[in-house]
């Protein structure tokens, strides 16, 4: 089995990505919609990546207060933040939408990996 260690790599893993939906729900709190892996779309991975897109870019736009907490709880990192303040805003929402998720990844990954030990 390949090595993941990036969200854009759980494309194909989905028992992995499910737990990532679940750390990212956890994480959230009931800030917003439950995300959910929906296998009916067409291309599930990508519209669930869109959602998360969408709710974050919602939360910069109307609540920064409340997504900064959230950062904060994920535990993404304050050096990686500060970089994406410097974009340009649209891009900043995808850029915080790929901190999130891999930071997510990781907690998972590394969940695992204590769990073999």
């Amino acid at each position: 089995m390949e090595e993941i260690q990036r969200y854009q790599q759980l494309e194909h893993h989905n028992d992995l990505l499910r737990r990532v939906i679940d750390q990212l729900n956890k994480d959230f709190g009931s800030n917003i919609i439950e995300m959910q892996w929906d296998e009916g779309d067409a291309n599930p991975y990508k519209d669930f990546i869109s959602k998360v897109e969408k709710e974050v870019g919602k939360l910069m736009e109307h609540d920064k207060q409340n997504m900064m907490s959230i950062l904060y709880r994920i535990d993404v990192f304050e050096s990686k933040l500060k970089v994406v303040w410097t974009l340009d805003p649209v891009d900043r929402i995808g850029k915080l939408t790929e901190l999130i998720l891999n930071r997510e990844l990781q907690k998972v990954l590394t969940r695992n990996w204590c769990k073999q030990k």
